[in-house]
């Protein structure tokens, strides 16, 4: 290959994959992670309704970096919502996080109690909001319920499902739906998840639990990371068909010759292995040294060889031939067990028996018998 052919083939095989930065991070940035906890300063805290006088517990609250445990009791008290409640605040450092690109939630919970969650995307809304925990309630409640059922592993919310409650703009902001203005999910700080007695049904102080073990926000593919990456998979198709062409019209011809015929070492080897394991299966004393005294093949090899073909070992190998053939014994001929364990190599025939059944699900006489009941049917 010339110089400048090299050149202009590295030119056109590498310079292409330029382009291929901007559908990678496309892929990379498609989902959000809230858990697992994949930025490490995202992260996550369990609260109850003590801090408006409440008696609701969280019985356990524990996690790593696959799942988290949430088991909780609702009890009555003087305040007129019993609830607990999970935050997961999305970053330490800044204060918000951008979702405006994502369009769905996707929840994948297990071991889940019938009950329903209160789930909240909370964000900072200018001349509303202040920052800070202690502000959480100034921040913009979108709110969805969501109904668990455990009979369900993956839930998928649509984002533009949540709303605002009116009673964030009356109570908290004090400002009509027209003067905040649409939510854009441009200005992020919590996730939370939020179990709360409805008062309409009687209370009940039970245990509820789930495991919860992903929670994430997710961007569609873009129309144009889709385009690109269509176009350079045709790109390479073609580079790939115009390189072989030339390689083909390259390629000197030859006179046809006769090929010799190819059989491997391991190959010759095992044929060897099975010739002999044909001859001697039912001699009791088979082995692998005497294997290898005899044919001249070690005894790891033997056993790397059948272990490797049969995915056996030798032991193994050697017992289910000799099944096989006291099967064939015990359907076409009279004799009796005990010869037959005798027959096919075995010494004691109480072992034969019992590694027959073991093999087989069934003892020699039940197989016998067996046979010859569906041979009446017949």
């Amino acid at each position: 290959m010339k110089r400048g052919y090299k050149i202009s083939f590295l030119c056109f095989l590498f310079l292409p994959l330029l382009l291929t930065i901007p559908v990678v991070m496309n892929f990379i940035n498609m989902s959000f992670y809230i858990f697992p906890v994949i930025n490490e300063n995202c992260y996550m805290e369990g609260l109850t309704d003590f801090i408006w006088d409440g008696k609701s517990t969280i019985e356990d609250f524990t996690y790593n970096s696959k799942k988290f445990t949430f088991k909780y009791i609702l009890k009555k008290s003087s305040y007129e919502y019993p609830n607990v409640f999970i935050i997961f605040w999305l970053d330490k450092i800044r204060p918000y996080v951008n979702l405006s690109d994502c369009t769905y939630i996707t929840i994948r919970i297990k071991e889940a109690t019938k009950q329903d969650i209160t789930l909240f995307i909370k964000t900072y809304e200018e001349g509303a909001s202040k920052l800070g925990h202690r502000y959480a309630e100034t921040l913009r409640h979108n709110s969805r319920i969501l109904s668990l059922s455990p009979t369900l592993y993956e839930y998928r919310i649509n984002i533009n499902e949540f709303a605002t409650p009116e009673w964030w703009y009356e109570e908290k902001v004090k400002k009509s739906r027209n003067e905040i203005g649409r939510e854009t999910y441009k200005k992020v700080v919590s996730f939370d998840m939020h179990f709360i007695h409805n008062s309409n049904t009687p209370l009940k102080e039970e245990l509820n639990s789930l495991v919860v073990e992903e929670i994430a926000f997710h961007k569609p593919l873009k129309l144009s990371s889709i385009i690109l990456a269509g176009i350079l998979i045709s790109y390479y198709c073609i580079f790939l068909l115009f390189f072989l062409s030339g390689r083909k019209k390259r390629k000197k011809f030859l006179p046809e010759y006769n090929q010799l015929s190819i059989v491997n070492y391991r190959d010759r080897e095992l044929e060897r292995i099975r010739e002999y394991i044909k001859e001697h299966y039912n001699d009791p004393q088979i082995s692998t040294i005497k294997l290898q005294e005899e044919i001249g093949i070690s005894s790891t090899r033997v056993y790397s060889l059948i272990k490797e073909k049969y995915n056996l070992s030798f032991k193994q190998l050697i017992n289910k031939i000799r099944i096989e053939e006291a099967k064939r014994l015990l359907r076409e001929s009279d004799l009796r067990i005990i010869e037959i364990s005798y027959e096919i190599g075995f010494n004691d025939s109480t072992y034969f028996c019992k590694l027959f059944k073991q093999i087989e699900g069934i003892s020699p006489s039940g197989y016998r018998e067996k046979v010859k009941q569906g041979k009446s049917d017949g």
